[in-house]
């Protein structure tokens, strides 16, 4: 959409896009749905983080990075981070995630749940036909609830580490915005339709930095703007291309 967006073109912003994926299959099988966190953040700096670098090295500038996650991917992002700033730092200087680093500018979650989940929530929705819980997106879940405050905290400590490291982004803001769903979700389980909502304005405004918002839109469709004219009037599209623009012009 980035493309023929009349007001980009107009702000002479031009955006590329490169995306990634992982495994979030909702019931865990001899070959799909299982999760791990810490293993797809460091598989992600080893194969984003260079894509990446090689793009800014294309066009012989630094530009400015936005990251943007939706639901577990933002928890997946927050990994990525972590490992990346792991790699920069003096004792064991990654020149790419050193890179990547210094050029983050911002980082945009769709209904990310940077506070709990209620444990009756994914329960119902991953759970088996007997209630059993048999995905490893929900066991990530119920770790991250354990350990939630840790996490968030350690991941607001190190954007603030990046932020006034000299060689990484020497002082500069990397800006953050989380939105959350403000419609419920249905989604078919093994006992049939579930209908509530999944990551609420009190998982969502829990992350302490950056701003927070709402969209009229469930879990799913929050980040999925209809094709087409309409599409570009709605906040699913006009909120993160408003936030880019912002981002990118704070860079200049």
């Amino acid at each position: 959409m980035f493309k023929e967006d009349v007001e980009l073109q107009k702000s002479k912003i031009v955006i590329r896009t490169l995306a990634a994926s992982y495994d979030s299959s909702k019931y865990t099988t001899d070959d799909a749905g299982r999760v791990d966190i810490f293993l797809i953040g460091e598989s992600f700096v080893q194969t984003i983080i260079p894509k990446v670098v090689r793009m800014q090295t294309v066009s012989d500038r630094m530009i400015p990075i936005v990251l943007v996650a939706h639901s577990f991917g933002g928890l997946v992002v927050q990994e990525m981070i972590s490992h990346a700033y792991k790699k920069a730092r003096p004792r064991d200087t990654d020149a790419n995630a050193a890179q990547f680093l210094k050029t983050l500018s911002g980082v945009f979650f769709y209904s990310t749940p940077h506070g709990a989940l209620k444990d009756a929530t994914y329960q119902e929705i991953y759970g088996g036909a007997k209630g059993k819980v048999t995905s490893d997106v929900a066991k990530l879940q119920t770790q991250h609830n354990k350990n939630l405050n840790r996490n968030r905290e350690h991941f607001v400590r190190e954007i603030a580490a990046i932020e006034v490291s000299e060689p990484l982004r020497n002082k500069k803001k990397i800006q953050i915005k989380s939105v959350f769903e403000n419609l419920p979700t249905t989604v078919i389980t093994a006992k049939g339709p579930w209908t509530g909502m999944i990551v609420g304005e009190g998982s969502s405004k829990t992350l302490v930095i950056g701003d927070n918002t709402y969209i009229d839109a469930d879990h799913f469709n929050i980040c999925r703007p209809l094709a087409g004219d309409e599409g570009f009037l709605q906040n699913q599209y006009v909120i993160l291309r408003d936030f880019i623009q912002t981002v990118v012009e704070s860079e200049l």
